[in-house]
């Protein structure tokens, strides 16, 4: 499913901290309640929905929502799956993301260009791993960064290696 929110998500051009709060929404919402396989892809619309809504400076609309789900959910639907996310969450959608540390860790370091788009990409790629949800955002986002900086290929000249103890 996170597959499919990826190229949804390019598909709407939305801001990358928009993808990462989805996905903080969707392992809230699915570690405390059940979720049916038949409602697992309206789960991840509508948390995309909210999102948006929380994130993007125009956000997707509930139509547009239904249209990407080639019609398979109704607006009301998703209206109420949207009403049952946010009363699980207890109205919470300012998650602590992986991604609201990216740019402060990455100032911290004065990163590279290069190594910046790295420490993104691996961000991103822990997207698609289960397993990391054991670890705090704060730690998976220092992780990839210094993955990043330690990357041969994306080190500057005045830029030396981060050591991790």
């Amino acid at each position: 499913m996170i597959d499919w929110l990826v190229y949804v998500h390019r598909k709407f051009n939305l801001v990358p901290h928009t993808l990462h709060l989805c996905v903080s929404i969707i392992d809230k919402f699915c570690s405390e309640e059940q979720v049916s396989r038949n409602e697992l892809q309206l789960v991840g619309v509508t948390a995309l929905f909210l999102a948006c809504k929380y994130e993007e400076i125009l956000p997707v609309k509930n139509s547009e929502i239904v249209y990407i789900t080639d019609g398979a959910y109704t607006k009301k639907e998703v209206v109420e799956m949207e009403q049952r996310i946010l009363k699980v969450c207890n109205w919470k959608m300012n998650l602590p993301t992986e991604f609201s540390y990216l740019h402060r860790f990455l100032s911290l370091t004065k990163a590279s260009s290069k190594a910046r788009h790295a420490a993104s990409y691996y961000l991103e790629s822990t997207l698609l791993n289960h397993d990391i949800l054991d670890y705090r955002p704060s730690l998976v986002c220092a992780s990839a960064v210094t993955l990043a900086l330690n990357n041969q290929c994306c080190q500057s000249e005045t830029q030396g290696m981060v050591m991790v103890s």
